[in-house]
């Protein structure tokens, strides 16, 4: 006869709950990939600090995919905000 466990709401309310709670893991994943807020993900059509001249997407903050995942887990210091602030001068001109 085979073994079948029966669990309580207690114990499959735990498991949904951990289950809910990983889902925006991934998500939160790639955001710091691309060095984005889910605000800037969401709605980059309306800044016009994430185009280029052309008017397509682009990120003036991103370092790189490794140099964003490492400043997300605080391995390597953020760029300073005027270093960010010169970069994006340099690229409009």
């Amino acid at each position: 006869m085979a073994f079948v466990r029966i669990y309580s709401m207690r114990e499959t309310m735990k498991h949904f709950i951990s289950l809910k709670a990983s889902l925006p893991f991934p998500f939160q994943l790639l955001y710091a990939a691309m060095n984005l807020t889910t605000n800037e993900m969401f709605n980059y059509k309306r800044y016009s600090y994430l185009k280029n001249g052309r008017g397509k997407y682009f990120n003036p903050f991103s370092r790189g995919l490794i140099y964003n995942l490492a400043e997300f887990f605080l391995c390597v210091q953020p760029i300073e905000p005027s270093d960010e602030l010169r970069s994006l001068q340099e690229m409009m001109t």
